[in-house]
């Protein structure tokens, strides 16, 4: 089975275009990638932050999830089209682990931008494999010049994926440190059970919701004592030792 995920999260200004990224309408059009993570700036006013890469994994997938595909926004910088247009991405070497056609699906040689739009998005497949229970791999993309696009800014130009079939920090983490604290594998597994979700970015590290999970695992502590390790002081463990404890705002 194949799933798809997509993250180009939120679209601002879709037909709308900011002055100070063309300098005419008659220059050629340019594209780069429009990735986001939301919800590090408020609980209401979310503010987009851009990233440049995001860590998979195939590990709370059934087991007949055989591959994923990974939705990439690109943007375009200029006018939209009323005809269709193509744009070149390949694999950058550089920052690329993973074996094309073992870990991921050989890249298509052209992307399209729709007629009409100034947001598309272009597909990558990672593949499930047993390497990557014990192994992160990485692939890593960029975009290349084309005859219907320049490129735009050169720091939107790469994005790398990291992925595994094992538990891995997520990219949102850190930003939620204020609820969750310091990072473990355990933290991770619980927080994804009690809450269902995988991707916690759309939370924010005082939201009810982040500390409302953190007293769920402190109950599912509590309640499945069978499945963990304690301290002397009665402090669960984690898989390195340590105490778990949550950040000033969680449980």
């Amino acid at each position: 089975m194949k799933k798809l995920i997509y993250i180009s999260a939120i679209v601002l200004g879709i037909m709308a275009c900011d002055e100070a990224e063309f300098e005419t309408f008659d220059a050629k059009a340019k594209i780069q990638f429009h990735n986001f993570l939301v919800g590090t700036a408020g609980e209401n006013e979310a503010t987009p932050d851009p990233v440049d890469s995001l860590t998979y994994t195939f590990v709370f997938e059934s087991t007949d999830v055989e591959s994923v595909e990974i939705g990439l926004a690109v943007k375009i910088i200029g006018t939209a089209s009323d005809s269709d247009r193509q744009f070149r991405i390949e694999v950058d070497p550089d920052i690329t682990t993973g074996v094309s056609g073992t870990d991921y699906a050989p890249l298509p040689e052209f992307g399209i931008v729709r007629a009409n739009q100034l947001i598309d998005t272009v597909y990558v497949t990672l593949l499930r494999n047993e390497s990557l229970v014990t192994n992160q791999k990485s692939l890593g993309v960029r975009l290349v010049s084309a005859d219907d696009f320049e490129l735009g800014t050169y720091d939107k130009l790469n994005f790398k994926i990291n992925f595994s079939d094992k538990v891995e920090k997520p990219a949102w983490w850190d930003a939620m440190g204020l609820s969750y604290g310091t990072y473990s594998d355990v933290k991770y597994r619980m927080l994804v059970i009690v809450s269902g979700l995988t991707d916690h970015s759309h939370l924010n590290f005082f939201s009810a919701d982040a500390k409302a999970y953190t007293l769920l695992v402190n109950q599912y502590f509590e309640d499945h004592p069978e499945e963990f390790e304690f301290d002397e002081f009665g402090n669960v463990l984690d898989e390195n030792g340590l105490p778990i404890t949550w950040g000033f705002y969680g449980g």
